[in-house]
Protein backbone atom coordinates (compact mmCIF):
# COMPACT_ATOMS: atom_id res chain seq x y z
CA UNK A 1 0.00 0.00 0.00
CA UNK A 2 1.48 3.70 -0.88
CA UNK A 3 2.45 5.42 1.72
CA UNK A 4 0.23 8.55 1.40
CA UNK A 5 -2.58 6.58 1.42
CA UNK A 6 -3.94 8.51 4.65
CA UNK A 7 -7.01 8.07 7.14
CA UNK A 8 -9.07 6.61 4.42
CA UNK A 9 -6.96 3.25 4.30
CA UNK A 10 -6.14 3.36 7.65
CA UNK A 11 -9.92 3.30 8.23
CA UNK A 12 -10.59 -0.11 5.97
CA UNK A 13 -7.50 -1.94 7.64
CA UNK A 14 -8.21 -4.37 10.23
CA UNK A 15 -7.81 -3.65 13.59
CA UNK A 16 -5.41 -5.95 14.36
CA UNK A 17 -3.03 -4.50 11.24
CA UNK A 18 -3.86 -0.73 12.67
CA UNK A 19 -3.11 -1.57 16.72
CA UNK A 20 -0.42 -3.39 18.73
CA UNK A 21 -2.31 -5.74 20.53
CA UNK A 22 -2.60 -5.50 24.33
CA UNK A 23 -0.26 -2.25 24.12
CA UNK A 24 -2.48 0.17 22.47
CA UNK A 25 -0.17 2.14 19.73
CA UNK A 26 -0.72 2.40 16.02
CA UNK A 27 1.74 -0.34 14.26
CA UNK A 28 4.22 1.15 11.85
CA UNK A 29 2.06 0.34 8.89
CA UNK A 30 -0.62 2.46 10.30
CA UNK A 31 1.34 5.39 11.46
CA UNK A 32 3.08 5.84 7.85
CA UNK A 33 -0.36 5.49 6.53
CA UNK A 34 -1.45 8.92 8.87
CA UNK A 35 2.07 10.39 8.06
CA UNK A 36 1.56 10.01 4.00
CA UNK A 37 -2.22 11.50 4.13
CA UNK A 38 -2.13 14.64 2.33
CA UNK A 39 -4.42 17.67 2.70
CA UNK A 40 -5.80 19.88 0.50
CA UNK A 41 -7.83 23.29 1.53
CA UNK A 42 -11.43 22.94 2.32
CA UNK A 43 -14.07 25.59 2.81
CA UNK A 44 -16.62 23.96 4.57
CA UNK A 45 -19.36 25.32 7.29
CA UNK A 46 -18.37 24.98 11.32
CA UNK A 47 -22.39 24.37 11.46
CA UNK A 48 -21.45 21.27 8.47
CA UNK A 49 -18.64 20.10 10.56
CA UNK A 50 -20.08 21.01 13.81
CA UNK A 51 -23.27 18.58 12.38
CA UNK A 52 -21.16 15.84 11.18
CA UNK A 53 -19.40 15.80 14.67
CA UNK A 54 -22.51 14.95 16.51
CA UNK A 55 -24.13 12.46 13.83
CA UNK A 56 -20.17 10.85 14.56
CA UNK A 57 -21.04 10.97 18.08
CA UNK A 58 -24.05 9.74 18.50
CA UNK A 59 -23.45 7.18 15.99
CA UNK A 60 -20.68 6.03 18.88
CA UNK A 61 -21.07 2.32 20.16
CA UNK A 62 -21.93 3.16 23.99
CA UNK A 63 -20.46 0.24 26.20
CA UNK A 64 -21.96 -1.06 28.95
CA UNK A 65 -22.05 1.79 31.74
CA UNK A 66 -20.58 4.71 29.94
CA UNK A 67 -18.39 5.84 27.44
CA UNK A 68 -14.52 6.88 28.14
CA UNK A 69 -13.12 9.90 27.02
CA UNK A 70 -8.97 10.47 26.53
CA UNK A 71 -8.36 14.51 27.60
CA UNK A 72 -6.19 15.54 24.40
CA UNK A 73 -4.95 19.53 24.22
CA UNK A 74 -2.71 20.74 21.96
CA UNK A 75 -0.11 23.74 23.20
CA UNK A 76 2.95 26.01 22.19
CA UNK A 77 5.15 24.83 24.46
CA UNK A 78 3.47 23.81 27.69
CA UNK A 79 1.45 21.49 29.86
CA UNK A 80 -2.25 22.99 29.76
CA UNK A 81 -2.72 21.97 33.37
CA UNK A 82 -6.26 23.88 33.58
CA UNK A 83 -7.52 22.41 30.01
CA UNK A 84 -6.91 19.49 31.21
CA UNK A 85 -8.81 19.92 34.28
CA UNK A 86 -11.60 21.85 32.10
CA UNK A 87 -11.71 18.14 29.89
CA UNK A 88 -12.13 16.15 33.36
CA UNK A 89 -14.80 18.50 34.25
CA UNK A 90 -16.79 18.71 31.61
CA UNK A 91 -16.40 14.89 30.84
CA UNK A 92 -17.68 13.76 34.29
CA UNK A 93 -20.48 16.61 34.02
CA UNK A 94 -21.21 14.26 30.91
CA UNK A 95 -21.44 10.75 32.50
CA UNK A 96 -18.31 9.78 31.07
CA UNK A 97 -15.70 7.86 32.27
CA UNK A 98 -12.15 9.84 31.92
CA UNK A 99 -9.17 7.70 31.11
CA UNK A 100 -6.56 8.16 34.08
CA UNK A 101 -4.38 9.48 31.27
CA UNK A 102 -4.36 13.44 29.96
CA UNK A 103 -2.29 13.62 26.51
CA UNK A 104 -1.24 16.67 25.19
CA UNK A 105 1.12 17.83 22.34
CA UNK A 106 3.20 20.76 22.89
CA UNK A 107 4.40 21.33 19.15
CA UNK A 108 1.62 23.56 18.32
CA UNK A 109 -0.66 22.96 15.41
CA UNK A 110 1.00 20.57 12.95
CA UNK A 111 -0.31 17.28 10.97
CA UNK A 112 -2.21 14.90 13.03
CA UNK A 113 0.12 12.26 12.16
CA UNK A 114 3.24 14.03 13.20
CA UNK A 115 1.82 14.90 16.98
CA UNK A 116 2.66 11.87 19.21
CA UNK A 117 -0.09 12.36 21.64
CA UNK A 118 -2.66 12.52 19.26
CA UNK A 119 -1.36 9.32 17.76
CA UNK A 120 -1.46 7.51 21.19
CA UNK A 121 -5.03 9.28 21.72
CA UNK A 122 -6.65 7.76 18.33
CA UNK A 123 -4.81 4.38 19.03
CA UNK A 124 -6.41 4.01 22.82
CA UNK A 125 -9.80 4.99 20.72
CA UNK A 126 -8.86 2.74 17.88
CA UNK A 127 -7.81 -0.43 20.63
CA UNK A 128 -11.09 0.03 22.59
CA UNK A 129 -9.15 1.26 25.54
CA UNK A 130 -11.98 4.71 25.14
CA UNK A 131 -14.56 5.36 22.85
CA UNK A 132 -13.98 9.35 22.10
CA UNK A 133 -11.63 11.85 22.40
CA UNK A 134 -12.62 14.94 23.86
CA UNK A 135 -10.65 18.53 23.33
CA UNK A 136 -11.79 21.79 24.15
CA UNK A 137 -12.36 23.14 20.61
CA UNK A 138 -12.22 21.63 17.11
CA UNK A 139 -9.46 23.87 16.15
CA UNK A 140 -7.16 21.18 18.43
CA UNK A 141 -7.92 18.88 16.35
CA UNK A 142 -7.55 20.52 13.04
CA UNK A 143 -8.11 24.01 11.57
CA UNK A 144 -8.47 22.08 8.14
CA UNK A 145 -11.60 21.40 7.22
CA UNK A 146 -10.62 18.42 5.28
CA UNK A 147 -8.58 17.26 7.98
CA UNK A 148 -10.98 17.57 10.43
CA UNK A 149 -13.66 15.52 8.01
CA UNK A 150 -11.04 12.78 7.78
CA UNK A 151 -10.50 12.29 11.29
CA UNK A 152 -14.22 12.55 11.77
CA UNK A 153 -14.68 9.21 9.34
CA UNK A 154 -11.98 7.50 10.68
CA UNK A 155 -13.54 7.84 14.34
CA UNK A 156 -16.88 6.56 12.56
CA UNK A 157 -15.30 2.96 11.55
CA UNK A 158 -14.44 2.79 14.72
CA UNK A 159 -17.38 3.22 16.31
CA UNK A 160 -15.61 6.40 18.12
CA UNK A 161 -16.03 9.99 18.63
CA UNK A 162 -14.86 13.33 19.35
CA UNK A 163 -16.24 16.01 21.75
CA UNK A 164 -15.61 18.85 22.32
CA UNK A 165 -16.26 21.31 25.05
CA UNK A 166 -19.11 23.96 23.64
CA UNK A 167 -17.77 27.69 23.80
CA UNK A 168 -20.15 28.44 26.88
CA UNK A 169 -19.26 26.06 28.99
CA UNK A 170 -15.64 27.06 29.70
CA UNK A 171 -15.31 28.44 32.78
CA UNK A 172 -11.56 27.87 33.37
CA UNK A 173 -9.38 28.21 30.50
CA UNK A 174 -9.99 29.27 27.11
CA UNK A 175 -7.54 28.04 23.96
CA UNK A 176 -4.07 29.67 23.58
CA UNK A 177 -4.06 30.72 27.30
CA UNK A 178 -1.07 30.43 28.79
CA UNK A 179 -1.13 28.02 31.55
CA UNK A 180 1.48 26.93 34.05
CA UNK A 181 2.54 23.11 35.23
Amino acid sequence: MPANTGLREVCATPVASVVRAGSGELTAHAHSMLIGSTRRPVEAGARRLESLRREVQEAAIEPEGAFKVVRYAMTSGYRPASTLDLLEKYARAQGWRVHPTPLWDTCGPRDLADRPSWTRAVALVVGGYAQGILTVAPEQVSSNSEEYVEALTFFRAFGGFLAHVPSNWRTVARPGAQEQA
